[in-house]
């Protein structure tokens, strides 16, 4: 839909899924752990809105990456 697109402008979104099956693996952007991922590149980031969705550790771990890069608008929904 047209109406939202302003607001989604230079969205980017990273799927990353461990321990998972190979042919699922293959559809996503990364493998392995998202938190390797973020520890091995850099983003520009700065002023970005950053949502996080998953379990309580991968959150805090995820969280304390993202802070380390001076990256403070981050949204969490844990899974439990």
């Amino acid at each position: 839909s047209q109406i939202f697109l302003k607001d989604i402008q230079g969205l980017e979104i990273v799927r990353c899924v461990s321990d998972q099956s190979e042919d699922l693996q293959n559809k996503l952007d990364q493998k392995g752990r998202l938190t390797k991922y973020l520890k091995e590149n850099e983003f520009d980031w700065k002023d970005a809105n950053v949502y996080i969705c998953g379990r309580n550790e991968m959150i805090k771990d995820v969280t304390d990456i993202l802070k380390s890069k001076n990256i403070s608008n981050i949204y969490k929904e844990n899974y439990g």
